[in-house]
């Protein structure tokens, strides 16, 4: 766990050194456009190529390994908000992988699709609310059956000038076949959204979870995940279409800290949003919620981790 914590706060460090960086190159401050009146609609379409890197995954022979999955992601978001700022929100998004065999077990990540809503208030500090959702994970093998989870919990954006802290804490579980998958725990992630342009933002968040992973062991620990989010997101013409560039690093400790597997994620992509002035406007209205790694966190358990 000592790793996962010094692993963390060296990928923050660097990421906020960067967004500093920025800063001092003569960027402008620019403000959150005011809601506009009346009922709004909003989405957020996104499709990505999705890899991830995989260090010291179990095998059923004892042995580990190392090595590369492929795929593609997306993510939908579609949302509505009334005029007195209640609002709703309705998340769509998943990865799916080539079925190449890293190991000798045949249990690594085939994709995984989660889905949620969130209710939310928006108020002149921000937005708060409630989210709920759930999804499933396949594998290359070991489960006859889908691998699935459920969460729910409550967030909250805090929006200034051109800055968005964001934080969500709640409740997870989930179930499969060999009680692999990550269950009875929860979650907390935190992070700031900076926007050094309208159309120019970087993120960073950190997050963890915990939990049983096999219901049908007493003497299993449980398990623990560290989880950070690096992503350098830009706009282009009216902010619509954006390019964005992502790392998720991955940390699972468990069996008493005996044995961590580490997960090293790299995203490249495009979104669409609708509507949007600017990338900062698209922030700063509805349909810019968004949820933890809840389909990584469960596959990684359920597969790779034994």
């Amino acid at each position: 766990m000592k790793n996962i914590i010094l692993s963390c706060a060296a990928l923050a460090l660097i990421s906020t050194s960067a967004v500093a960086a920025d800063l001092s190159s003569g960027s402008t401050d620019y403000s959150a456009p005011a809601p506009a009146s009346g009922n709004i609609m909003a989405s957020r379409f996104g499709i990505a190529f999705d890899t991830y890197y995989v260090d010291q995954a179990d095998n059923d022979d004892g042995t580990f390994a190392d090595g590369w999955k492929y795929g593609g992601n997306i993510e939908l978001a579609l949302a509505s908000e009334s005029a007195t700022g209640w609002g709703g929100q309705l998340d769509i998004l998943g990865s799916a992988f080539a079925d190449n065999d890293l190991g000798n077990d045949r249990d690594w990540t085939r994709g995984y699709l989660t889905g949620a809503v969130h209710l939310y208030s928006r108020m002149p500090s921000g937005v708060y609310g409630a989210f709920a959702g759930g999804g499933f994970t396949e594998d290359t093998g070991d489960s006859d059956e889908s691998q699935t989870y459920w969460f729910l919990g409550i967030e909250g954006q805090r929006q200034m000038d051109n800055t968005i802290l964001f934080g969500q804490v709640g409740y997870l579980d989930g179930d499969d076949e060999y009680e692999e998958v990550l269950n009875q725990g929860g979650f907390a992630r935190i992070g700031a959204r900076r926007f050094t342009q309208s159309n120019t933002a970087y993120m960073a968040a950190l997050s963890g979870a915990f939990g049983k992973q096999d219901n049908n062991d007493e003497d299993d620990p449980s398990a623990l995940i560290g989880n950070i989010e690096l992503e350098a997101e830009h706009g282009y013409g009216s902010g619509e279409t954006s390019l964005f560039a992502s790392y998720e690093g991955t940390f699972v400790s468990f069996d008493g800290g005996d044995h961590n597997t580490n997960f090293h994620s790299f995203m490249l992509g495009l979104r669409w949003y609708p509507g949007a002035t600017n990338l900062m406007s698209a922030y700063a209205g509805p349909g810019s919620l968004d949820l933890p790694s809840f389909g990584r966190w469960a596959s990684f358990t359920a597969n790779e981790v034994e």
